[in-house]
């Protein structure tokens, strides 16, 4: 898919669709509605009769109130969704948007609807589909705003272009993206963007000590893999923050040990979400630039077992001295975030985000539409709100308190990996507290309940995963930059 800013008249040129979503334009244009003249809208767009004065043999008035009961982030996307279902439907190419003064300010949520509509993971069908591929969509703005909306979408294809891969990475099948494989994307992308990457493979892992992705990745063929990137600005303060995101990048998991039913297992080829999210994240901030120094960590693993894999009943101690009872094995991305937030200390990260397909506890908490957010700094937490707003990527904070540490505690050892059944995307926050270092500013985003639609929910997105928290962590990066 193109998108570019236009200026002028719509009617001096063909297009196969008009879409706007100020009724004034159908009265420039002379376009007539073939609909209900009811209060409330019947559907998210009213189809308009064309007239001579345009070229266009379709015509929509986009109506985002007909989804008043959603999240106001999220109406514009999912009506946006239902026109680009229309547009290919009948093959409209090219997609005129015609956006008055009043819709500047929502420009980047509709360029970014736009392109989020129009992603579609086809890799492995003998047929697919090219027409969000190919199609032209100009993005008609007013004179006087040509220069801003040039830069909004300029970042937004950036900001996508993350979130792209982010989708396409956690959409592959677990034999294709192993650790790896995985490991090797976030290199690449340092490569490409002249940041600097290491990658630790199993002998390196253990050699540094990292117990817990060890244990995790023991039982299969495919070993874990630690990869650090290093985005460092040109300019930045002398006492600038360090921020690092660190992803679970769990490549499939099996439960281990404690084996998962085999009902809908599949989706767990996408467990890796949060890693996925980091790799998409760090593409992004590369290309924009922040000011702000940012390590990007991915942690990866393939949960499986075998005469080798871990056992519940195991302990592991690790580099920073905790030792913790396994009490069951698929419990296991807490494990690995453990030795990728150690790293992050070892770095000297001011502010660190960790971001995991952690818990369904959390999804019954909140359901699909929130991501949870747990932290351990006011203002940092503060922070994330913000860059949810900004992002559209809903969270809802939840709480971290100091005796939920009782619920994890263990008969033999400092810790267990797991803890009663109530609270359980607390307790999960609470384990990975104890891997963070005293004076670090730290945030939790449990993307269990938002990173993967088993079918297509929301108008705007295909079934499979999000790309959930790439915007997010790339707000994030730039609050800290300001």
């Amino acid at each position: 898919m193109r998108i570019t800013i236009k200026t002028g008249d719509v009617d001096k040129a063909k297009y196969g669709l008009v879409l706007f979503f100020r009724k004034m334009f159908a009265d420039r244009l002379g376009a007539a509605s073939a609909g209900t003249s009811a209060k409330k809208p019947p559907h998210s767009f009213d189809v308009l009769i064309s007239t001579a004065r345009t070229k266009a043999p379709h015509m929509l008035l986009v109506r985002p109130d007909y989804y008043e009961r959603q999240d106001a982030r999220m109406r514009i996307g999912s009506a946006l969704g239902d026109a680009m279902k229309f547009a290919k439907q009948h093959q409209a190419s090219p997609v005129a948007v015609l956006l008055s003064d009043s819709d500047m300010p929502n420009l980047a949520r509709i360029a970014d609807a736009i392109m989020t509509a129009g992603y579609s993971f086809q890799d492995y069908r003998k047929k697919p589909s090219m027409y969000f591929k190919k199609l032209d969509v100009h993005l008609f703005v007013p004179e006087k705003a040509k220069k801003e909306a040039d830069a909004v979408l300029n970042r937004i294809r950036k900001v996508f272009s993350g979130v792209e891969i982010s989708r396409e990475l956690a959409n592959q099948p677990a034999n294709v993206v192993t650790p790896e494989y995985l490991a090797r994307e976030l290199s690449g992308i340092a490569k490409k963007t002249g940041a600097t990457c290491t990658v630790m493979n199993e002998k390196e892992l253990k050699r540094n000590k990292f117990i817990g992705l060890m244990a995790v990745g023991g039982g299969s063929v495919n070993k874990p893999r630690m990869a650090v990137a290093h985005y460092k600005p040109e300019k930045a303060g002398k006492n600038a923050p360090r921020l690092a995101i660190v992803g679970k990048g769990i490549t499939f998991d099996s439960g281990g040990i404690s084996i998962k039913p085999s009902l809908g297992m599949g989706v767990m080829k996408a467990d890796m979400g949060g890693a996925a999210s980091v790799v998409g994240a760090f593409k992004a901030i590369c290309a924009l630039k922040p000011r702000v120094e940012v390590y990007a960590i991915v942690c990866a693993a393939e949960n499986l077992p075998d005469g080798a894999a871990y056992r519940p009943g195991d302990i592991l101690t690790y580099k920073n001295g905790t030792s913790v009872e396994v009490v069951s094995t698929d419990a296991e991305g807490r494990l690995v975030l453990a030795d990728g937030l150690i790293r992050a200390c070892e770095l000297g990260a001011t502010h660190i985000v960790d971001i995991a397909t952690l818990t369904g506890a959390c999804v019954v908490a909140l359901g699909h539409d929130y991501t949870g957010l747990f932290g351990n700094d006011e203002g940092f937490i503060d922070t994330a709100k913000a860059a949810s707003e900004a992002s559209g990527e809903p969270v809802w904070h939840l709480p971290l308190p100091a005796w939920y540490r009782e619920y994890l505690r263990s008969e033999f050892c400092d810790i267990r990996n797991s803890g009663v059944r109530w609270g359980g995307a607390i307790t999960a926050a609470v384990f990975l507290s104890e891997f963070v270092e005293k004076g670090r500013a730290w945030c939790h985003l449990d993307i269990a309940p938002t990173f993967y639609n088993e079918n297509p929910k929301r108008e705007y997105l295909q079934a499979g995963a999000t790309g959930v928290g790439v915007k997010l962590l790339v707000e994030i990066a730039e609050s800290l930059a300001d």
